[in-house]
């Protein structure tokens, strides 16, 4: 995935970093990108990768997020599904496991109701297969 490259300004952990190039700000760890946050358009990221949980994504995740008193709030709204989290990154980390999670759980089911058939339509045009091992 073509990423934007810029000047490490601040580190959010031990192996995460945040870069920032042209508006574009991109939250690593190691040399995964978590998420891309477009700060020309406040409240609005990307997941970009679910590497960690070993699925190939067929195109981003779009993602808003809100503030609801110390916490943030990430949804994926085409599917609405939404957590929180203590910061950004935690609220978006729980997110992309809540996708995974229910991506796994619906996939199984072999009877859905409406709205759980139209969030797993969802999940799959984002979601791809899990990653071949090398």
């Amino acid at each position: 995935m073509n990423m934007p490259v810029g000047t490490i300004w601040a580190y959010a952990g031990a192996t995460e970093a945040v870069s920032i190039n042209h508006g574009l700000v991109a939250v690593f760890r190691y040399s995964t990108p978590l998420f891309v946050s477009d700060t020309r358009k406040p409240n609005t990221m990307a997941i970009v990768s679910l590497d960690e949980f070993g699925y190939e994504l067929k195109q981003t995740i779009p993602v808003v997020i809100e503030v609801l008193g110390d916490e943030f709030i990430a949804e994926f709204q085409e599917a609405s599904i939404a957590t929180s989290g203590s910061s950004v990154l935690d609220a978006v980390r729980s997110l992309k496991s809540l996708l995974i999670d229910l991506f796994e759980v619906l996939s199984n089911e072999t009877r859905l109701g409406p709205y759980p058939r139209a969030q797993l339509a969802s999940l799959r045009r984002y979601i791809g297969e899990k990653a071949k091992p090398d």
